[in-house]
C-alpha cells in the first residue's frame, strides 16, 4: 500500500514530501512492491523508494527518512510542518501513535494500513470526524512479514515465526530458487547479494539434507546445524544491517555450547522502571542457562510424577503442570535438538514432508522450544508449551 502511496502522491504534484519509514527491502517485497528491484534488497526502504519515485516527477522534492516514527525526535513539532500526513502502515501500534500525535498538532491525517488481508482508509480531522481509536480494533491475527522474519517484538511473532516460516522451511517442501537467482544476475542486478542469497539458499539446502540423512559420527548432528543456521548465523546477518538497529534493541546471536554447558548469560537491559528518574537495570539472563526476562525458572520439582494429587496419582496433572511450566534457556535448547531429532527420525521413516498441528507433540514440542529461543535472542518474555498450544 505505501509504495502505491509514494507513486500517487508523486504524481498528483505535491513539491515537498518526507518519506518515513522503519523498514528495509526483503526479498519477499519484490512481487508487490514495484519500486523495488534485486539488487536493492536490505537496504532501506524510504531511501531507495525515493530515489525510484523522483523518476516519476522531477518537480517533486522528497526527503527520506529511515528510522521509528515512535522515536522522540518525531515529535509534535516535527508533525506541524506538515499540510497533511498519510498514514501506510501495517502496525496497529504505529498506527495509534500517528492518529494521537496529528490529533496533538492539529494537522489532517489520511489514515491508511492494513490488518492481514483487509485494507482501510479513513480521512481524520480533530473536532470533524471519529479518530482511529474513536472505534476499537480487533486484535491482529496475522502479522507483517518483516517483523516476523527480522524484528520480533512480542512472544506471539516469534511463535508464528516457527510455525509458519522454519517448520515449512526445515520439514516441509523444498523450493527451489536457483533458476530465479541465474536470471536476476544475467540480467546484471547486484552480484554481492546474489551471493549472499545463494549462500543463504545453500545453507538451509544443507541443514535439509542432513535432516534427511541418517546421522553419523563423521557428520555435525542435524539439529546442531540448525540451530547453527537460526539462532547463531542469521541472527549475525541481520546484526550486519546496522540501519535497522538504529532504533531497535538487536538481538543476540545464541551459543549451542555455551548454552548446554551452563555458560550462556544474555545481557541485561536498561528496564522501563526508573528509580528516583534512573532507570534501573534487568537482568535478563541467569546462570546454567536458565532465562526467565528478570526472574529465575521456577522448580523443575513441580514436575514430579509420585505426587498425589486429590487421592490418586498425578501423572496426568504432572503433564499439564509440566506444560504450563516456564522453560529455562537450556531445557528450550534441550527440548529443539529433542525434537529436530523425533521429526528428522519421521522423514527418514518416509514422511516426506512434516507441517505443523498442535496435537502433534513432535511439532509442538518444536514450535515452543524454537520460539523460546528466538524470543531468548529479542529479549521477548518465553511462553510455556501450554501457550504454544493454545495459540
Amino acid at each position: 500500500m505505501r509504495i502505491f502511496s509514494v507513486k500517487n502522491v508523486v504524481m498528483v504534484g505535491f513539491g515537498q514530501i518526507t518519506l518515513l519509514d522503519l523498514d528495509t527491502i526483503d526479498l519477499s517485497n519484490l512481487n508487490r512492491q514495484f519500486l523495488f528491484r534485486k539488487k536493492d534488497v536490505k537496504q532501506s526502504k524510504a531511501l531507495v523508494a525515493a530515489k525510484t519515485a523522483s523518476a516519476f516527477n522531477p518537480n517533486v522534492h522528497i526527503t527520506p527518512l529511515h528510522g521509528n516514527i515512535k522515536e522522540a525526535q518525531f515529535d509534535i513539532a516535527w508533525f506541524s510542518q506538515f499540510d497533511i500526513v498519510l498514514n501506510a502502515l501495517d502496525n496497529l501500534d504505529a498506527r495509534r501513535h500517528v492518529n494521537k500525535m496529528c490529533l496533538a498538532a492539529n494537522v489532517p491525517l489520511v489514515e491508511s494500513g492494513t490488518a492481514g488481508y483487509l485494507g482501510q482508509v479513513q480521512p481524520i480531522i480533530k473536532d470533524r470526524t471519529e479518530c482511529f481509536d474513536c472505534a476499537p480494533k480487533p486484535t491482529p491475527k496475522s502479522f507483517p512479514v518483516c517483523t516476523i522474519r527480522s524484528t520480533p517484538s512480542q512472544p506471539i511473532h516469534c511463535i508464528v515465526w516457527a510455525k509458519s516460516y522454519l517448520v515449512p522451511q526445515l520439514f516441509g517442501e523444498d523450493e527451489e530458487s536457483g533458476g530465479e537467482l541465474d536470471d536476476a544476475e544475467n540480467k546484471g542486478e547486484n552480484a554481492q547479494e546474489i551471493a549472499n542469497l545463494r549462500k543463504e539458499a545453500q545453507a538451509f539446502k544443507a541443514v535439509r539434507a542432513a535432516l534427511r540423512t541418517p546421522p553419523s559420527s563423521e557428520k555435525p548432528e542435524a539439529s546442531r546445524l540448525a540451530f547453527e543456521k537460526v539462532f547463531r548465523t542469521d541472527i549475525l546477518n541481520l546484526l550486519s544491517m546496522s540501519d535497522m538497529w538504529r532504533s531497535r534493541d538487536p538481538p543476540v546471536p545464541l551459543n549451542f555450547d555455551d548454552i548446554r554447558n551452563g555458560k550462556f548469560d544474555l545481557p541485561s537491559k536498561p528496564s522501563k522502571s526508573k528509580t528516583n528518574g534512573t532507570a534501573t537495570t534487568e537482568t535478563t539472563a541467569k546462570t546454567n542457562g536458565s532465562i526467565s526476562n528478570g526472574s529465575s525458572s521456577r522448580s523443575s520439582a513441580s514436575t514430579s510424577t509420585e505426587t498425589l494429587v486429590n487421592g490418586s496419582s498425578s501423572k496426568q496433572a504432572s503433564s499439564s503442570l509440566k506444560d504450563q511450566r516456564e522453560l529455562s534457556l537450556r531445557e528450550s535448547l534441550e527440548m529443539f535438538v529433542s525434537s529436530t531429532d523425533r521429526l528428522a527420525a519421521r522423514l527418514r521413516a518416509g514422511e516426506d514432508t512434516i507441517s505443523f498441528d498442535k496435537d502433534d507433540d513432535d511439532t509442538l514440542d518444536f514450535v515452543t522450544a524454537a520460539a523460546n529461543l528466538r524470543s531468548a535472542a529479542y529479549g521477548i518474555p518465553s511462553k510455556s508449551r501450554w501457550e504454544v498450544k493454545g495459540r
